[in-house]
């Protein structure tokens, strides 16, 4: 199970970078989360920031 949060957590981190267009919840449902709470919890879990926090401090960067 972990191996799969991981792969999402990856897949999540280069659709923030690559479609800003898309909103944080069409990007949940696109990596395979139907709950967008669960989701952001994951995120944070795993980088420390919220997707929307990453994509700003991503964006930011450039």
């Amino acid at each position: 199970m972990e191996y799969i949060r991981q792969q999402r957590m990856s897949l999540c981190r280069r659709l923030l970078l690559t479609t800003p267009g898309y909103r944080i919840v069409d990007i949940c449902m696109m990596v395979g989360y139907d709950d967008l709470s669960a989701f952001n919890r994951t995120f944070k879990k795993y980088h420390a920031l919220t997707p929307t926090q990453y994509r700003y401090q991503i964006t930011r960067q450039k």
